[in-house]
């Protein structure tokens, strides 16, 4: 496995912390929603940054070093930070036992949510 070179673990690390900070603020502003309602959004919400940045903004930063700074720090850093596998495992184990249609439905949901929207915009802003 290749090793990082610094710059880039510093766009990870930088690009985490805003995404991070951009999922907290989030969890405040859809708290209404509820907890798994808005791991929901914001999971299905990061789906669609990612193919809209994997889709068109790499081909705007060409002559950057796409590979080596702008796509850690926007796909893996703040989109990384912002969306969360973590709440999303625990929510579908948490309720495994006692609500075992929620937590199928949920699953699939997020899943196929997940994967349609970023079809659906990877193939509207690729060139």
């Amino acid at each position: 496995m290749p090793q990082m070179k610094p710059r880039t673990l510093l766009a990870v690390a930088f690009g985490g912390l805003f995404g991070g900070l951009a999922r907290a603020e989030s969890m405040q502003i859809f708290a209404s929603l509820g907890f798994e309602m808005t791991i929901l959004f914001i999971n299905l919400v990061g789906c669609a940054l990612v193919a809209y940045f994997l889709g068109s903004v790499r081909y705007r930063f060409a002559e950057v070093q796409w590979n080596e700074v702008v796509r850690p720090f926007f796909v893996t850093g703040i989109l990384g930070g912002f969306t969360t596998t973590s709440a999303f495992a625990y929510i579908v184990a948490s309720n495994a036992q006692e609500n075992q249609i929620f937590a199928f439905v949920y699953g699939l949901a997020s899943i196929v949510a997940g994967s349609k929207i970023y079809e659906f915009v990877f193939k509207k802003v690729s060139p």
